[in-house]
């Protein structure tokens, strides 16, 4: 059921427990976490948090759909969104059609721990917006997940100890995840995806634009990192279909990691395992200034999917795998 707490919402599971849906809801309480979710199963739709001064929402061993919320940008340091205990047996983890405001200190957007696609069902970000992170956007320790279709802004290391990412992980009690990234856009980022401590990620059909370290701390990116200081290598990446402009580095903190470009367009030379890769012109519509990339809406971010889309001359028209187009815009 669902019970009010001095802190917000909190939704318990147990044996029989209905699923409890919300939508078109304004949340605005003054505790700890305005939703907690510990073992429930839920829908929450169209929800806007107003208090920036709390932890929005929290997912412990769930079942949940959350689909077209608002997240704003943090006045205090906390993690938008924190989920532990992977996903309860026979549901579902899905976050869709979301927008995410950025966060101030080492926090995270989105901290999520748990489900191997063995054991559990795994949690799946679908179109949704991420517009920056001071940490990284998506912290997926022991985390098997599919990526698909959403839109990462502006990552730079800003009080992280290590390296901020739009996709990090690494293992949590010695599981390590495999995550699934295709068809998204980054753009202006430290480092696009680190997988480290074992982790393995397929980077397929996505359009990663201005990679660069600067704007943050950190002294180094690339587009994929392997490793962050003190902590093991990843065992590596596969690349496809994806087209990389404007970028420092392709790879860092590489020692023994596996990393495989297949039929890429990249600005940079690689050298390395796989084949098929050209560094020349995308021929974009549109590779935006920083200033038009501040978008205070869901709904104004979508202009990427056209600035990102193809001119009819590109090479990377027919050119990817399957014969279908490079990049994440098809």
């Amino acid at each position: 059921g669902t019970t009010a707490a001095w802190g917000g919402i909190v939704i318990n599971g147990g044996p029989g427990s209905p699923e409890n849906q919300m939508s078109h809801t304004h949340l605005e309480f003054n505790g700890s976490t305005a939703i907690e979710v510990a073992g429930g199963t839920v829908h929450l739709d169209h929800l806007t948090f107003g208090n920036t001064e709390r932890q929005y929402l929290a997912l412990d061993g769930a079942s949940f759909v959350v689909s077209h919320c608002t997240f704003p940008s943090s006045t205090s340091p906390f993690e938008l969104v924190h989920g532990t205990q992977g996903i309860k047996a026979g549901g579902h983890g899905i976050i869709r059609h979301c927008y995410f405001g950025t966060t101030s200190g080492y926090n995270d957007i989105v901290d999520f721990t748990g489900g191997n696609r063995a054991t559990q069902p795994i949690i799946h970000f679908l179109n949704n917006v991420f517009i920056g992170a001071t940490d990284d956007i998506l912290d997926l320790d022991n985390t098997d997940a599919w990526i698909e279709h959403n839109i990462f802004l502006h990552v730079h290391k800003n009080g992280s100890p290590d390296s901020a990412s739009a996709i990090s992980g690494g293992n949590d009690n010695g599981q390590p995840s495999q995550i699934t990234v295709i068809g998204n856009l980054f753009y202006d980022y430290g480092q696009a995806v680190t997988g480290k401590e074992q982790n393995f990620y397929v980077l397929l059909n996505n359009t990663i634009v201005r990679q660069t370290h600067q704007g943050g701390l950190d002294t180094d990116g690339a587009v994929v990192n392997l490793a962050d200081e003190g902590k093991a290598e990843g065992s590596g990446m596969y690349l496809e279909g994806n087209i990389i402009q404007d970028a420092e580095k392709l790879v860092r903190n590489q020692v023994s990691a596996v990393v495989t470009l297949n039929d890429n367009l990249t600005s940079l030379t690689w050298d390395g395992p796989g084949t098929g890769n050209r560094n020349v012109d995308p021929l974009l519509n549109h590779v935006p200034s920083l200033e038009e990339t501040s978008f205070n809406t869901w709904e104004e971010a979508q202009v990427l999917w056209n600035w990102f889309a193809l001119q009819p001359a590109s090479p990377c028209v027919g050119s990817g795998p399957g014969g279908q187009d490079l990049g994440g815009v098809i």
